[in-house]
């Protein structure tokens, strides 16, 4: 193991003779074919005596699924074709991700595979995957190949390499905003949003109860419109589907441009290009959109929007698969569903007010004060104990005598997880 080990994970030269008896003459022949090997020159010694890995090849633990994963070494970060190897964004996603089994799974900006390859591994679903740099594809079907998965990688931007309709969409973008220098095309973001509107392009890949899930970053200024209303209010335009915008950090432009250089001089410059967009904050955090089935698909589109500040990432795929479901239940809500309040608090600003979730993903319902007190938290308080809708219209006058008005109450409480099945 000590050879391999040298020449996969370190990055070590090493004797090619002795690596032929760890892993076999025919099996070096091979690796040198495909350029996974490559010949080094050392002093005082014959032309192919030495040899070195073209790639790092070790274990990976990605959400308690252990793979192999192929990707560059480290000091190759500076070279825009490099492709590293999974970090706290490929781990964030995972840990996203709610429970299910997918058929078929499309992995976009797949980079070293590890993610597509991970989820495949631990639900058996088909893998698909496209980069638009062609080494990362190559190196996708290695991190493939490595985990006994057969695997033709695509190469194009995003979408644009892909067909068909799918059960799970997962995708990495180059979401990085304003870097002024050095920039790479596989991290930084072209689209100044940083594709933080890309379900527009993921729902028509989308089976009917497919789910497409991204990371992004979004602007915040003083001079700037809300990123997550104006988010909020862009996705609802999708066609039949239940969204969630899942804010997971806020930090400041020079905190920001921290987190991805230690260059003084690019930093300053960096910052100051933030500004130019009025940008002062950056926050960070990922959208995840649920096509809904096609016999529903002239259901309007929701949207939720929870600041997931404090949730550690091992409970938010038990919160996620609970918003999924509470969406499904608002949908099919009946008049004979019992329901009964979750708890909750409510915040008061000048006219307005919000009741708030005090668990899960902690969402709200907002509107003048006076309605909410009247409706929404009447409603809450009607059904402390489990009830119907019938219950529900005895017990709050605002909603008069009208059952839609009061069932179109309830699934919005439902959707924000202020009220659930009893």
């Amino acid at each position: 193991m000590l050879p391999l080990w040298r020449t996969f994970s370190v990055g070590e030269p090493v004797r090619r003779a002795e690596l032929a008896t760890a892993m076999s003459t025919e099996l070096v022949h091979d690796a040198f074919g495909t350029g996974v090997l490559v010949e080094v020159d050392v002093d005082g010694e014959l032309p192919g005596t030495w040899v070195r890995a073209a790639v790092c090849i070790v274990p990976v633990a990605i959400a308690g699924e252990m793979i192999w994963v192929a990707s560059d070494f480290p000091w190759f970060e500076d070279d825009p074709d490099a492709v590293h190897g999974p970090g706290a964004a490929t781990q964030t996603l995972r840990g996203l991700l709610p429970t299910r089994s997918p058929r078929t799974l499309v992995d976009l900006a797949s980079g070293s595979g590890a993610l597509g390859v991970a989820i495949a591994c631990a639900t058996g679903a088909d893998l698909v995957a496209a980069d638009l740099n062609p080494r990362a594809a190559a190196l996708s079907e290695l991190t493939a190949a490595l985990n006994g998965l057969a695997l033709e990688a695509q190469v194009g931007d995003l979408t644009d390499a892909v067909t068909g309709r799918h059960d799970l969409i997962v995708c990495n973008p180059p979401f990085v905003l304003d870097r002024p220098a050095d920039r790479t095309m596989f991290r930084d973001s072209e689209d100044p949003r940083g594709y933080a509107g890309l379900a527009h392009d993921l729902v028509p890949l989308l089976d009917e109860d497919g789910i497409g899930i991204y990371l992004t970053n979004w602007r915040y200024g003083p001079a700037l419109p809300h990123p997550l209303t104006d988010l909020a209010e862009d996705l609802a335009a999708l066609p039949a589907c239940d969204v969630l915008v899942l804010e997971r950090a806020v930090v400041t432009a020079h905190d920001y441009v921290r987190v991805w250089t230690d260059d003084d001089a690019l930093a300053g410059e960096w910052e100051q290009a933030l500004l130019a967009h009025r940008t002062t904050h950056v926050g960070t955090g990922a959208v995840l959109v649920r096509r809904l089935p096609d016999d529903e698909d002239d259901e309007a589109t929701h949207v939720s929007t929870s600041t997931a500040y404090d949730l550690s990432l091992d409970g938010l795929a038990g919160l996620v698969t609970g918003w999924l479901a509470a969406q499904q239940a608002a949908r099919a809500l009946t008049s004979e569903d019992r329901l009964v309040a979750a708890p909750y608090v409510v915040e008061e600003l000048d006219d307005q007010a919000s009741v708030r979730a005090t668990g899960g993903l902690a969402l709200s319902v907002t509107g003048p004060a006076a309605q909410v007190r009247s409706t929404a938290v009447a409603t809450l308080e009607a059904l402390r104990s489990p009830g119907r809708l019938s219950d529900v219209l005895a017990a709050v006058p605002a909603l008069g005598p009208s059952p839609r008005t009061a069932a179109d109450l309830l699934r919005t409480l439902l959707r924000a997880g202020l009220v659930r099945l009893a």
